[in-house]
């Protein structure tokens, strides 16, 4: 009898401690924000740890749609039917919105629209069903930009194809995705690791998957669609030493994107190699006719700002999103390829008191009227997907 009052004391002493910290739920203690695990990946992301008010993210769908929208831009599989509304280049506009943070990490690699909203596919990490993963492909959904919620079934893109790695602990990171309309499915650009030479060169390369609704996927497993070989035929101008190249060279895609019937994607590569693995790298464009062969090298105007991240075209101007001293912002130019010039920044990378790391995989879209620049940050606590919008 003794130990259970002494039980309802302690419980009845949390409570009071609990109300006094945080006067507006006096039982709070029992809903702290935990990391996200698999068990609790089909619920809500709360941004800042709260929920929007008027927000059901329970009904969320993740299926894949196509077509046309009235007025739209950046986003994977839709045309736009209309483009009046361009970015408004005011730093007194646009505001950082929020932010989703998990403790296995959330850089995003392309949007697309889904029945009832937005979806985006992204790179991330950790344990799901009980298996560890370095970087897999996964989903996540929204209608507001704010309130986010996992896919179920996550990770889609996991396989490790026969060229992709020399072991179970491989990566495949999508940041690119396009919709390739002549086929009617979604094409992911993927970075890989393994062979170390054994089977194609380097340690890095590109791998292609495709996907009719984006939740299933298929893997071209025969080669990789890009290795260290191809970017040093197309960049031969730019690399500095070949030393180390078939075991140590390294090419990653940062993004992709189709227009007027082409597809470009973005390509960095290693030009220089030493024997610890450490690169120096450099960036070009690749274009074809079609999305899974026959790229070459794009002329690119380098003179401004060589881009690292998507460009997107909007009533006959190229915005690329980027950051500058502290801010993102967005560089502009008349033709694709270049040069990307005056740059305009528009809201902080990170709110004021955060010290952050690189921040990468900027994408800009228009949606609900607004435009948004989506990316990650690596900060102290982890790598985080910090969203800014326009007011």
């Amino acid at each position: 009898m003794k130990l259970t009052r002494y039980y309802i004391v302690l419980i009845l002493v949390l409570i009071l401690m609990s109300y006094f910290i945080n006067k507006t739920d006096p039982i709070c203690f029992l809903n702290t924000s935990f990391p996200i695990n698999e068990q609790s990946q089909s619920k809500p992301i709360w941004t800042n740890n709260k929920q929007s008010d008027n927000e059901d993210t329970d009904s969320l769908s993740f299926q894949a749609t196509k077509g046309i929208m009235q007025d739209v831009a950046g986003i994977t599989g839709i045309q736009s039917a209309e483009e009046s509304y361009p970015p408004l280049l005011d730093s007194n506009k646009w505001k950082l919105l929020t932010m989703v943070d998990d403790d296995q990490r959330v850089a995003p690699g392309g949007i697309y629209k889904t029945e009832n909203g937005l979806g985006l596919l992204y790179v991330t990490r950790g344990r799901f069903n009980g298996k560890a993963y370095a970087a897999v492909g996964g989903l996540m959904a929204t209608k507001n930009l704010i309130d986010w919620k996992w896919y179920e079934n996550n990770p889609v893109l996991d396989k490790y194809v026969r060229w992709n790695t020399v072991s179970e602990w491989g990566r495949i990171m999508p940041y690119g995705l396009i919709f390739d309309s002549e086929n009617e499915h979604f094409v992911a650009y993927y970075n890989a690791r393994g062979s170390y030479g054994r089977l194609w060169a380097g340690q890095r390369a590109v791998g292609v998957a495709y996907s009719s609704d984006m939740i299933n996927w298929t893997y071209d497993e025969t080669d990789p669609l890009y290795t260290i070989a191809d970017f040093k035929e197309h960049a031969s101008d730019l690399i500095e030493s070949t030393d180390n190249f078939q075991e140590l060279g390294r090419v990653y895609t940062h993004g992709a994107w189709t227009h007027n019937g082409m597809y470009y994607l973005l390509i960095s590569g290693s030009v220089k190699s030493d024997s610890d693995g450490n690169s120096d790298y450099q960036r070009i464009i690749l274009e074809s006719d079609y999305p899974d062969r026959g790229f070459e090298r794009y002329k690119l105007d380098r003179s401004g700002m060589i881009p690292y991240s998507v460009p997107v075209h909007y009533g006959g101007i190229w915005y690329l999103p980027w950051r500058s001293d502290g801010m993102v912002g967005l560089y502009t130019a008349e033709n694709l390829s270049g040069p990307y010039t005056n740059f305009k920044p528009l809201f902080t990378v990170v709110p004021e008191g955060i010290n952050s790391g690189r921040s990468l995989q900027f994408r800009l879209i228009r949606w609900q009227d607004k435009w948004a620049i989506i990316y990650y940050v690596d900060t102290k606590e982890g790598r985080v997907m910090y969203i800014g919008r326009e007011n």
